[in-house]
């Protein structure tokens, strides 16, 4: 198949003439219309190997990334004048930003990249909390100047600070925020970086989904719902258990409409009624929760010495199949419960959910281990942090904040169907529940499957 940026340049087609042109001093016709619809998006450059260079230590990130990798390219610089702009950086200080303009697309818009690196550029083995509160602020500081929002991010821990940024920022997110990377810097010739960025900057300005997702390989992503799979491969992410929001291919630009997340319907009709949610973060803390992998052999002392660790206040329990482990460890973990330790239980494996099915996962729901269902490790790790930060700041019980890890705050998991949940193992085929979905093309409105979208004008989804 060919690559989705071929797909994506029939929307940013690149004005190389008039770019050359302007490289070369010559004079061009007539200055950057004001008039033309021009969607403003802020690329914030966080580190990671799609801005990094080869040095004597290895791959390290560069400062070159937006004279070399960007300006200097014509699909993502027209080479007209664009002024800088005033943003409120990652240490809360008002600076200026440069400013880049993407080639006219086919319906005239030209969308203004402000970008904003850095400083220092990070790579993301050593992104964790002190780098997703630094992300949520910079972008509520300028939520209001900017149409959407875009982040490079490396690729290793990708899936935890999208899963953590949708916590903080929703369900009081008005902006798309999408997060991007790459496996081979945009440095060298055989990048996807630039497949993944400029899909990126064209979905998130010309689509209005008010949430945090991840753009790679093509694919739109939830960012609650991703893992990485690969270490080398352009489709190293995948959404194990929940569909894509869009996809890109040589045919066309997709949005799927059934897995967006949807307001309740009084909400559609009357804005008045929607809840309020104030627009202050809560401030992650990540080393008060751990990841512990059920292996064989894992002993009940050694699973106490991590559980009494005394910073430790939640931990992500991931067990075999679909929540089993092995009974003598059950009383190690309740006695963690009892000293106020939130456990979530989540399955190792990649696809599917765990259940109250078989006798050990049901002796953890007893002991107060809460059910994670279908959540990756990322999205429940994540959510404990976001759940501990909120009660330091709250003042509803401790029982009340418990719940929240088995329900669907964010897109996350896939809430159990209450009318199956009781049967208590897996279904038959006489038992499981038939589902109809729409799947046509084209169209408007709540009731279709996939929607075929003209990006000359911005969408509300």
């Amino acid at each position: 198949m060919a690559s989705g940026i071929y797909r994506l340049l029939s929307f940013v087609s690149a004005n190389r003439e008039r770019y050359q042109n302007r490289a070369m001093g010559a004079k061009t016709s007539s200055n950057h219309p004001q008039d033309t619809y021009e969607p403003s998006i802020l690329l914030i450059v966080a580190g990671g190997t799609i801005c990094m260079q080869d040095s004597e230590d290895g791959l390290v990130t560069s400062t070159l990334f937006l004279d070399e990798c960007l300006s200097a390219k014509p699909v993502f610089n027209d080479g007209t004048p664009c002024p800088t702009y005033r943003v409120i950086d990652e240490h809360g200080v008002e600076r200026e930003a440069p400013s880049l303009r993407l080639p006219r697309d086919r319906n005239g818009a030209n969308v203004r990249c402000t970008v904003l690196e850095f400083n220092p550029l990070l790579d993301s083995s050593t992104a964790h909390s002190p780098t997703w509160n630094q992300l949520a602020r910079t972008v509520r500081s300028n939520e209001a100047n900017f149409d959407a929002f875009v982040i490079c991010h490396g690729t290793d821990t990708l899936a935890y600070t999208s899963a953590a940024l949708s916590y903080m920022l929703m369900p009081n997110l008005d902006k798309t925020v999408v997060l991007t990377g790459a496996q081979r810097s945009m440095f060298f010739a055989d990048s996807d970086g630039s497949d993944n960025l400029l899909g990126s900057i064209v979905l998130a300005s010309h689509l209005r989904i008010p949430e945090v997702c991840v753009y790679f390989g093509h694919k739109l992503l939830r960012g609650t719902r991703i893992t990485k799979i690969s270490a080398s491969s352009y489709s190293g992410f995948e959404s194990p258990n929940a569909g894509p929001l869009a996809t890109v291919s040589e045919t066309g630009i997709v949005v799927h409409w059934d897995n967006l997340q949807h307001p309740e319907p009084n909400h559609a009709t009357n804005t008045s009624s929607q809840p309020k949610h104030s627009k202050a973060l809560a401030e992650m803390n990540s080393a008060s929760v751990v990841v512990i992998k059920i292996y064989p052999g894992l002993t009940p002392s050694l699973l106490t010495t991590i559980l009494t660790t005394p910073s430790i206040r939640g931990a992500v329990l991931e067990t075999l199949g679909a929540g089993n482990i092995p009974l003598d460890l059950i009383p190690a973990l309740q006695s963690a419960v009892n000293r106020g330790v939130i456990i979530v239980n989540v399955t190792q494996c990649l696809h599917g959910s765990v259940s109250s099915a078989y006798e050990p996962a049901r002796k953890l729901v007893e002991a107060g281990i809460q059910l994670g269902y279908d959540m990756t490790t990322e999205a429940a790790f994540t959510k404990l942090v976001y759940i501990l930060a909120a009660q330091d700041k709250s003042s509803s019980p401790a029982e009340d904040l418990r719940g929240m890890v088995s329900k669907n705050l964010r897109g996350e998991l896939t809430p159990p169907d209450l009318a199956i949940e009781g049967n208590g193992g897996p279904l038959s085929i006489a038992q499981l529940p038939i589902r109809y979905e729409r799947t046509m093309n084209g169209g408007s409105g709540p009731g279709m499957g996939h929607l075929s979208l003209d990006f000359g004008v911005r969408q509300h989804l």
